[in-house]
């Protein structure tokens, strides 16, 4: 599912923000949440904001800070969300760091894929978080075809269960790049009530809405998503809507409130029904997918019509 909103964010956000923050104070008197300190709750939640405005959070030298924090810990993989890792890829290559982009168009595949990439990650609309406009069986191929011939490409967008594995696999990519499964899972970071949202969820459960980030996102439905929709409000665009959601995100977290915070997550969430541990999780994800490549639909199919003649 999608929330239906256009895109069309207004053309000056600030000039938006006291009507917004406005609507948010309404919003959360009607749903009863208390006032918090947004940066403390997500502090306590383990995303410490480094005593920076949600804006500063997004400035050029806040994110050049953090890659320095990245090359000196050498971390072992780096993947890129939002933009192209080519500047920084000699010094994360210095150190060993697998570097990886995560893309939703075939152009963007083109656009990062001569600049010394290891992989690329193919994330379609199924997928939880910022993903594509494209779907996940139709970019996965054309993802290969234009790119997998210089770099491995990953399949994304909608895998929870070796099935999904074994299908992205017979797209042409080298892999499968799984998140929702392994939110609920006992030792993702993210908290319990959010992994039981996960759990609880059937396959239409999830709306792609930019009512968090201002940017397009896959989440559980909830509440401030439909209460967008319902005002007919169009969100700024990211990263000034962190601004209005952001007290909303920290009391309903603070609150444990699955329908206001459930969180992101992916078209696949209802295949998973239970939380575990993430070896666990592993170990189906390999057997299912062995098994499903295994099988022999030429066999079946002959095996089929050998039956039917003889009956």
């Amino acid at each position: 599912g999608s929330a239906p909103q256009s895109g069309n964010a207004p053309a000056n956000p600030m000039a938006k923000i006291d009507e917004y923050k406005e609507f948010t104070r309404d919003f959360m008197a009607r749903e009863n949440l208390p006032e918090v300190d947004a940066a403390a709750a997500m502090r306590a939640a383990g995303s410490p904001d480094m005593g920076k405005s949600q804006l500063q959070l997004f400035s050029r030298e806040f994110f050049e800070a953090q890659m320095e924090v990245v090359i000196e810990e050498k971390v072992p993989v780096y993947a890129a969300g939002l933009g192209n890792p080519a500047p920084w890829i000699d010094r994360l290559h210095a150190n060993g760091t697998k570097v990886m982009a995560v893309i939703g168009k075939v152009k963007h595949a083109e656009q990062v894929v001569d600049s010394g990439i290891d992989m690329i990650v193919a994330q379609g609309h199924d997928g939880g978080g910022h993903n594509s406009p494209i779907g996940t069986m139709s970019l996965i191929p054309q993802v290969v075809d234009a790119v997998g011939d210089r770099v491995p490409v990953i399949g994304a967008g909608g895998i929870s269960d070796g099935r999904g594995v074994a299908a992205s696999l017979m797209l042409g990519a080298e892999g499968a790049w799984i998140g929702t499964a392994f939110l609920a899972t006992d030792e993702a970071g993210i908290e319990h009530f959010q992994k039981e949202a996960i759990t609880e969820s059937g396959d239409a459960d999830t709306v792609v809405s930019r009512s968090l980030t201002g940017k397009p996102a896959r989440m559980i439905r909830n509440k401030w998503a439909d209460a967008w929709v319902a005002a007919g409000k169009e969100p700024l665009p990211m990263p000034f809507q962190s601004i209005i959601s952001g007290p909303v995100m920290a009391s309903g977290l603070k609150a444990e409130r699955k329908d206001i915070m459930p969180g992101f997550a992916g078209q696949g969430i209802g295949l998973i029904h239970s939380i575990r541990p993430a070896a666990e999780v592993m170990r189906e994800l390999v057997e299912g997918a062995e098994v499903a490549l295994s099988r022999s639909f030429v066999g079946d199919m002959q095996s089929s019509q050998q039956d039917k003649h003889q009956k």
